[in-house]
């Protein structure tokens, strides 16, 4: 069955100083934690206009053949929905790609190795892999600095005088504003815990073995039921808690053991 999730994005304009870009906070779920913005990439209209154009745009590819879009699409939760994604002239990559939806609210490691600290961070090595997008930074800085239409959107973005200024940094806190704006707080299990809406009799089961719940002594619905143990890791509401672990699927070398 196809999972099917759309991000909903409300903007709120929260300040904006004189000659400087609307600043910018999203309307979060009650059940969410807030949303932790960096001193130094705070979201604003315009910032988030240029990471969603540069999220859905290929230019930022060796060949301006792939986008970030390619392999994180909307109606699978942002990502792919394959087991390897395939990046540049066919390459395949290592891992697939993570999903993005409520990764704003991600404030440990990304990346399937926990190879970057934060969304800036994060969105600056697909551009660079050989097996993704293939890119050059010095090539695509250049590119974008004559660009007729995102020079003037990095300008009113980050305040820029001269394309000289314009680095890869820049291109990594627009996408990680837009980023950040993917929030989704409606999916069934929300709208559950919200009162809005019930579990379906296999929906109530598997969240009950989901959980735990199983009670033997009680000859109901959740009698003899298997134990999950899936929360454990999976913990709401954003069913991961953000650690690494061997999950026995990929064989990895030990060491030998020290002698006696």
């Amino acid at each position: 069955m196809t999972r099917y999730l759309l991000p909903v994005v409300f903007l709120c304009l929260l300040a904006c100083e004189p000659g400087g870009p609307a600043v910018l906070s999203m309307a979060e779920p009650e059940a969410f934690a807030g949303i932790l913005y960096p001193e130094g990439n705070p979201t604003t209209a315009a910032g988030l206009a240029l990471g969603r154009r540069l999220f859905y745009d290929p230019v930022l590819s060796a060949d301006s053949t792939i986008s970030c879009a390619t392999c994180h699409l909307p109606e699978r939760a942002f990502t792919d929905g394959q087991a390897v994604s395939t990046g540049i002239n066919g390459r395949t990559g290592r891992r697939n790609a993570p999903g993005l939806t409520n990764v704003g609210y991600l404030h440990q490691t990304l990346f399937w190795d926990g190879r970057a600290d934060d969304l800036e961070t994060q969105a600056l090595h697909p551009v660079a892999d050989p097996a993704e997008m293939g890119g050059s930074w010095p090539r695509l800085v250049q590119r974008l600095r004559r660009h007729p239409d995102y020079w003037p959107r990095f300008q009113r973005a980050f305040g820029l005088t001269t394309p000289a200024e314009l680095t890869p940094d820049h291109v990594g806190m627009a996408l990680a504003q837009f980023q950040r704006s993917l929030i989704s707080g409606s999916a069934k299990y929300d709208q559950v815990q919200a009162g809005l809406a019930v579990f379906t009799e296999q929906e109530e089961l598997g969240h009950a073995i989901f959980f735990d719940r199983a009670d033997d002594s009680d000859p109901g619905p959740f009698a003899n039921l298997p134990t999950g143990e899936c929360a454990h890791c999976h913990t709401p509401p954003h069913f991961t808690n953000q650690r690494f672990f061997n999950n026995g699927l990929d064989e990895a070398q030990t060491p030998d053991p020290q002698p006696a």
